[in-house]
């Protein structure tokens, strides 16, 4: 009798225990795909009457198929796009010939298991990690791309220089009888230069080709009585602006009657204007809400850097102080709201960069491919300057590659996105020196 139940109680433990290993074995897994590479494909309309009252564009199409209305999409069986938007820094990058940029979300896809009995999960993942070399973008150049989890990645790209006519200048008249022309610029398409032609009763009497500014003074040109008139058209001043924009159509003034008696005052010099003799403001001055910077001499500051008050300025082509993330000759600069240079941490739109501190010729550029020792802990910037979090593979100056990890936003208290030492992370075991410790 206690041999047969000693049977029954042996039999029902087996079972139990099959049947836990069999629940086990059966239990579902989440098995995970790697994503080497990433394609986006882009068809940009510009379209400026969509702009809105922030200087840009309302939206921008999403689709799957690559359709005609579609400004990008992607093709592809393990990722999708989720959402995409303007990404750029400043209105400027929507004038004609502009580079503005645009941040793409894709999301992960879920993929079929080995057979049909399989009960895992299988889902593709994003690497921690993509360069202009595995990230690529149609008619468009890569930024950055930045993963924000293994199902979700944030890809930054930049347009080609945007095509169009400039818009003609606006109130174009004549401010007095003393030979001054003025015009206000137009809203929206402005190149800043424009061509200005005078008349005398309907006869060519001059041409100024790409002038900057909004007036002149033709008073050195009233040589005889008539009915004087001018026109004014706005046209391309950089080469950039001259390999994407059309000159806008002419808009006509009013005339003016020069008499004698004016011939003679004009003469005497009794018409004498400062308009174009020579600027007296020195230092910056304020035009239509842009700075501008002029020497003792009178010139204006043009693709330059000045330092005012031990601080630093960019002024571009135009003359125009920079502001925002710039690049000037091929490095990357942050130039605060008010112009000035910033070194140092920079966070844009939730992104953490760093711009050398150390004085010398790369003082306040974007650190790229560097290392950062703050607080005594370290930080990696990668390839487009942006601050590394997760895994990351990194080589020294003898080309030796090692596994480091960064630690990402919520997984520590303040203060993120420096490297891991003598620790474990997922079971892998790290050094003092932050390296992955295999074997």
């Amino acid at each position: 009798m206690r041999k047969t139940l000693n049977k029954k109680i042996i039999a029902i433990l087996i079972s139990a225990f099959l049947a836990v290993v069999f629940a086990f074995a059966t239990q579902a897994r989440v098995i995970y795909k790697d994503i080497n590479s990433i394609s986006i494909r882009t068809r940009f309309n510009f379209d400026y009457e969509e702009i809105n009252e922030n200087g840009v564009p309302d939206s921008i199409d999403i689709g799957d198929d690559g359709s005609s209305n579609a400004a990008v999409w992607v093709v592809s069986n393990s990722y999708e796009i989720e959402s995409a938007e303007w990404y750029s820094y400043g209105d400027r990058e929507f004038e004609i010939g502009g580079n503005p940029k645009v941040a793409v979300y894709l999301r992960t896809k879920e993929y079929e298991g080995y057979n049909a009995s399989d009960v895992n999960e299988y889902y593709y993942r994003f690497l921690s990690s993509y360069s202009s070399s595995s990230c690529h973008i149609s008619n468009a150049t890569f930024v950055s791309a930045q993963r924000l989890s293994t199902s979700d990645l944030k890809v930054v790209f930049a347009l080609k220089g945007l095509r169009g006519t400039f818009d003609a200048p606006e109130n174009v008249y004549w401010e007095d009888d003393r030979g001054t022309a003025r015009w206000d610029s137009p809203t929206i398409r402005d190149s800043g230069y424009y061509e200005i032609v005078l008349y005398r009763n309907n006869s060519l009497v001059a041409r100024v080709d790409r002038y900057y500014g909004n007036s002149y003074n033709f008073v050195g040109y009233f040589n005889r009585e008539g009915d004087y008139s001018f026109k004014v058209r706005t046209v391309a001043g950089t080469d950039q602006q001259s390999t994407y924009g059309k000159s806008s159509e002419y808009v006509e003034s009013g005339s003016i009657h020069i008499d004698s008696t004016m011939l003679s005052l004009i003469a005497e010099g009794g018409y004498a204007s400062s308009y174009n003799s020579g600027r007296t403001n020195v230092g910056w001055v304020q035009l239509n809400n842009i700075w501008y910077f002029y020497k003792p001499d009178g010139s204006m500051v043009r693709n330059n850097w000045i330092q005012w008050q031990n601080k630093w300025y960019y002024l571009d082509e135009r003359g125009e102080m920079r502001v925002g993330l710039q690049n000037i000759n091929n490095r990357s600069y942050y130039l605060g709201s008010d112009g000035t240079m910033i070194s140092g941490w920079v966070n844009i739109n939730d992104t953490y960069y760093y711009f050398d501190t150390q004085s010398g010729d790369n003082f306040g550029a974007m650190l790229k491919n560097s290392w950062v020792k703050y607080e005594n802990k370290y930080f990696y910037f990668d390839d487009v300057g942006v601050m590394v979090t997760g895994w990351k593979q990194i080589a020294d100056r003898n080309g030796n590659v090692s596994f480091y990890y960064f630690y990402p936003k919520g997984t520590t208290q303040g203060l993120y996105g420096f490297m891991a030492t003598n620790t474990t992370i997922n079971g892998f075991n790290i050094g003092s020196d932050g390296r992955w410790i295999q074997g």
